[in-house]
């Protein structure tokens, strides 16, 4: 099951480093997410692999995805559906600064609740469209169902829903977000 996880992974990272690959115009928006996409997809590839030399990377890839990458990435759209562009350097700065408050909820031991925090702000992040409309995008409606889905799962926490899955399904609500599918292609 992990093989098939982060195979699944793995391809969602790969489309989006793809789709957001450096260009002669390369915008801050699209450096952003290549940098999430290139953390989720080094993750995914450490992560079925059981050798005990490999744990520390594999932790720490997991937590940077989960902590450092998806906050990025709802971070990239929740401003780009407000029609903020953003140079790579300020994305830096709030790749960064998503590290520390990851660093901060590890020392008090909340990561859990930053994660619900996180998925519950892709829901919000996805309606936008929605609201900044006025008219109802069916695509958003799809995606805000996945959404509320994976915030069910995160709260109730089964033993099944392994980072990678959480990782790769918001990947892919992410990509099927109307606003940042107007973003991403080329």
């Amino acid at each position: 099951m992990i093989w098939l996880g982060s195979v699944l992974l793995l391809s969602a990272s790969a489309l989006l480093l793809w789709l957001n690959r450096p260009a002669a115009h390369w915008p801050g928006a699209a450096a952003a997410r290549f940098a999430a996409a290139l953390i989720t997809a080094l993750y995914a590839l450490l992560a079925p692999w059981p050798a005990s030399e490999l744990t520390t990377s594999q932790l720490l890839l997991q937590q940077l995805s989960l902590y450092a990458a998806l906050p990025l990435l709802l971070s990239v759209a929740a401003a780009t559906a407000f029609g903020y562009d953003w140079s790579r350097m300020i994305w830096g700065r709030v790749l960064l600064g998503w590290c520390v408050v990851f660093e901060l909820c590890r020392r008090n031991d909340v990561l859990a609740a930053c994660l619900q925090l996180e998925i519950l702000a892709g829901l919000l992040i996805t309606l936008l469209p929605l609201m900044i409309n006025r008219r109802v995008i069916y695509s958003a409606l799809l995606c805000s169902t996945g959404w509320l889905i994976l915030v069910a799962g995160v709260w109730l926490q089964p033993a099944w829903l392994s980072p990678l899955i959480i990782l790769t399904t918001a990947l892919l609500l992410i990509f099927i977000n109307p606003a940042q599918r107007q973003q991403t292609t080329r």
